[in-house]
């Protein structure tokens, strides 16, 4: 059995020194993330969906939601599709007051996602509510929804 040395000693210090450090990082990510509230990681998914995303097709019940929508295009400089399944995703954007989930996760059609767009209050709701949703072989599926009060 061969004798330890402070320079092998050095070498194992040298080799786990960077495990504790991922280690630490992790322990503190975590700890930041357990500390974001549910508003801050809805904003978040829906943004790192968002990027992914090149062209919507857009369900804007009214003008002030219209007006909201334009908002997020320009931001995620998303171009518009004229045909529903031509675009990477749907967007829709409506208003309600207090409601959490306004719109369903999950529509058999695009005519049934419409309806119950039209359906929300749309011109004087308080929170604005913006959802992607995706084409799948069932119908249309939620991507992600994020809500912000109007007057922020």
């Amino acid at each position: 059995m061969r004798g330890r040395t402070a320079k092998s000693d050095l070498g194992v210090a040298k080799k786990y020194k960077r495990a504790i450090l991922v280690v630490s990082f992790l322990c503190i990510f975590c700890t930041a993330t357990n500390a974001i509230n549910t508003q801050e990681r809805y904003e978040v998914s829906f943004c790192v969906v968002a990027q992914k995303i090149r062209t919507v097709f857009r369900i804007t019940p009214s003008i002030s939601t219209g007006i909201e929508a334009r908002k997020t295009i320009a931001y995620f400089s998303w171009q518009l599709a004229q045909d529903p399944f031509d675009a990477d995703a749907i967007f829709v954007v409506v208003k309600t007051f207090g409601l959490r989930y306004p719109l369903d996760s999950f529509y058999d059609s695009i005519e049934d996602l419409i309806d119950d767009a039209e359906g929300q209050m749309n011109i004087t709701g308080g929170i604005v509510h913006l959802y992607l949703y995706s084409f799948s072989k069932e119908g249309l599926s939620e991507l992600a929804h994020m809500r912000y009060n109007e007057d922020s």
